[in-house]
C-alpha cells in the first residue's frame, strides 16, 4: 500500500499540471480516462503476435488489430528489476540506479503512477512481487499495489482484477498488471510425459525417491557446501523436469535451474527444447487469455473504446541460442527484444498507422503515455514521445538509435555493464568474453535476424559508428543515485561496484527463489 503521489505534487506545482490539463477526461481522444499498462514478465518478442504466434496470442492479434505495434522495441536492459523502473521513470538504468537488490529510487526522481495521480487518475496495481516488489520505490504513487503469487495475477485471481475495473466504472484510473507467468520454471511436464517425451527416461514414479535421494542439493549450494556429485545422466533428466515442473516447489535438487548445453541429454536435445519452448508458449498463452477477459470487461462497461492499453515486457527469454538460457546478462535479440502494443481504439482504430518499424524502447512508454494523456513530462526525457507518430501526423527517423544496457541479475556476482546500440537493420554489441567477442559486434538483423555473422571487420564504418554513438550516449546520461534501502546513503553508480547489501526477509527469499534468483 502505498501513500499517494508523496512529494511530487509539491515538487511540480499544482498551476503547472493545470496548464496542461485542458477539458473533462474522454472529450478528446488525446486524454485517455484509463490507462492500463500490462508487464508479461519474461516474454519475448517473436513469441507473440504475427501470423506464427496467432494460435498461442489470438487475444493479442486482435488488441495489435486496432492499436500500433512498436515491431522493433527494445528492453531497458536484461533483466527485470533495472527494465521495469526504466519504464516507470523514462530514464535509462544508470540514470535511476536501480538494479541492486539493496537499491530504492532516489524521492528526486518521479514515477508514471505519481505523475498520473497528481493529475488525477486513481492508481492501482496487481503484480505478482520479486523484482517488482514495493521495496524498490515502485509502489510509489499507487493509492493500492497489491502483491499475489506468481501466476496468480492471471490465473486464480484474475477475476479481482476485472472485479476492481467494473467498480470503477466511469473513473478516471491508471491500473498497471503484472505477472510471472511466462518464468521459469515454465510448465509442461504432464503433456510432454503424456506425449512420451521422456518414456524410458524418467517416470512420475521415480520423482519420489530422486526428492529423497537429492533433497539437500540446493541447500548445500546456498550454504556453501559442495553438493554431492549427480550423475550426469541424472543431472540431464531432473534439469529437464526443472524446465517443465509448474513450480519452484516442485524443483528437483539434482537438477539445475539454468538449462546449459551439457545438462542436455544430446540424443533427445531437440524434442526436450522444442517440450521447454511449448511449455513457455503455454504460459504466454495463459497471459493471452487473461488480456482478453480484460478486453472483455471493458467492452461489457462500454469502455473499451477509450482506454489506452499499453501491453509490454520487461525482457526475453534465451532458449541457448547463444549458449545461454533465460535472461542472465545476455544482449541477443531473444533477451533484448520485446513485444509492444498500444491500443486506444477511438484514437489508433482507424489510422493508418499499424506498426513501427523504427528502433524503439522502454524509454519511449513513459513519454508517449504521458502525451497521449496530454500530461508533459517533467524533467528531461531520455525517450520519446511516440503519441505524434501513432497518430501518422509524423515519424521516426529511420537512424534513430537506442541503447539498452545489459546487466548481471542483482544476486550474483557484478560483470561489466555492457551496452546494444540498435539503428534500423543494424545491431552492435559492446565486446565481452561472455559474448563470444571481446572486441565487439555488430549485425544485419535483416539478413541475419539470429545473430551469427559477426560484421565487425566486413563493415567496420557501421561498427565505429554505433560504438561512437554508445560512447555518446554513456557520457551523456544524468544519474540520479539510488539510495540503500536501510541505510539511506546514495549507492554508487558504478554496476561494478560491490556494496554492504541487505538481509532479505523469509518471504522475500522466497519470492526471488520461486523465481529462480536464489537457490
Amino acid at each position: 500500500m502505498s501513500t499517494g503521489p508523496g512529494p511530487f505534487a509539491l515538487a511540480i506545482g499544482v498551476a503547472a499540471l493545470a496548464l496542461v490539463s485542458c477539458g473533462e477526461a474522454g472529450e478528446a481522444p488525446s486524454r485517455p480516462p484509463r490507462i492500463i499498462l500490462v508487464s508479461m514478465d519474461t516474454v519475448r518478442a517473436d513469441h507473440v503476435g504475427g501470423v506464427g504466434a496467432a494460435a498461442t496470442t489470438p487475444a493479442l492479434a486482435g488488441i495489435a488489430g486496432q492499436g500500433v505495434t512498436l515491431q522493433n522495441f527494445y528492453a531497458a536492459s536484461s533483466f527485470t528489476l533495472p527494465s521495469h523502473m526504466s519504464i516507470f521513470t523514462g530514464l535509462d538504468p544508470i540514470e535511476h540506479g536501480v538494479w541492486r537488490e539493496e537499491a530504492e529510487l532516489n524521492p528526486n526522481v518521479f514515477t508514471l503512477a505519481q505523475i498520473l495521480g497528481a493529475d488525477g487518475y486513481e492508481t492501482a496495481a496487481f503484480h505478482e512481487g520479486g523484482y517488482v516488489a514495493p521495496r524498490y520505490g515502485f509502489d510509489r504513487g499507487f493509492e493500492t499495489y497489491t502483491e499475489f503469487p506468481r501466476v496468480d495475477v492471471v490465473d486464480g485471481s484474475l477475476s479481482m482484477v476485472t472485479d476492481w475495473i467494473r467498480d470503477h466504472r466511469g473513473d478516471r484510473y491508471f491500473l498497471f498488471v503484472h505477472t510471472y507467468a511466462a518464468h521459469y520454471p515454465y510448465g509442461g511436464w504432464e503433456r510432454y510425459r503424456e506425449a512420451g517425451g521422456v518414456a524410458g527416461r524418467l517416470d512420475d514414479s521415480d520423482l519420489p525417491g530422486l526428492r529423497q535421494r537429492w533433497d539437500d542439493a540446493h541447500a548445500r549450494r546456498q550454504e556453501g557446501r559442495a553438493p554431492e556429485e549427480v550423475p550426469p545422466a541424472v543431472r540431464s533428466r531432473c534439469t529437464l523436469y526443472n524446465q517443465l515442473a509448474e513450480t519452484h516447489g516442485e524443483l528437483l535438487g539434482c537438477g539445475d535451474n539454468f538449462l546449459s548445453i551439457e545438462t542436455l541429454d544430446s540424443e533427445y536435445a531437440e524434442a526436450d527444447l522444442a517440450a521447454i519452448r511449448d511449455g513457455y508458449d503455454a504460459r504466454i498463452g495463459q497471459i493471452d487469455r487473461a488480456l482478453a477477459q480484460i478486453r472483455e470487461t471493458l467492452e461489457s462497461l462500454g469502455e473499451w473504446d477509450d482506454t489506452l492499453l499499453v501491453i509490454t515486457a520487461d525482457h526475453g527469454e534465451a532458449f541457448l541460442e547463444h549458449g545461454s538460457a533465460q535472461h542472465d546478462y545476455i544482449p541477443f535479440d531473444e533477451v533484448m527484444r520485446v513485444p509492444a502494443i498500444l491500443s486506444y481504439p477511438r484514437l489508433l482504430r482507424a489510422g493508418g498507422v499499424r506498426e513501427i518499424q523504427e528502433a524503439t524502447w522502454h524509454l519511449d512508454l513513459m513519454p508517449t503515455i504521458l502525451g497521449l494523456a496530454g500530461i508533459e513530462f517533467p524533467g528531461r526525457s531520455r525517450g520519446v514521445d511516440l503519441s505524434s507518430v501513432l497518430r501518422g501526423e509524423s515519424s521516426l527517423r529511420g537512424d534513430r538509435t537506442v541503447h539498452p544496457a545489459v546487466l548481471r541479475l542483482a544476486h550474483r556476482e557484478p560483470k561489466p555493464p555492457r551496452r546494444v546500440a540498435v539503428r534500423g537493420r543494424l545491431k552492435y554489441i559492446e565486446g565481452d568474453a561472455a559474448f563470444g567477442d571481446e572486441r565487439g559486434l555488430l549485425f544485419d538483423l535483416e539478413e541475419d535476424p539470429g545473430e551469427v555473422q559477426n560484421l565487425r571487420a566486413s563493415r567496420a564504418d557501421d561498427f565505429r559508428a554505433l560504438e561512437d554513438s554508445t560512447t555518446a550516449w554513456r557520457a551523456a546520461l544524468e544519474p540520479q543515485p539510488a539510495r540503500h534501502r536501510t541505510s539511506g546513503r546514495l549507492l554508487s553508480t558504478d554496476p561494478e561496484v560491490t556494496v554492504p547489501g541487505i538481509e532479505l526477509s523469509p518471504r522475500q527469499r522466497q519470492t526471488l527463489k520461486e523465481l529462480g534468483y536464489v537457490d
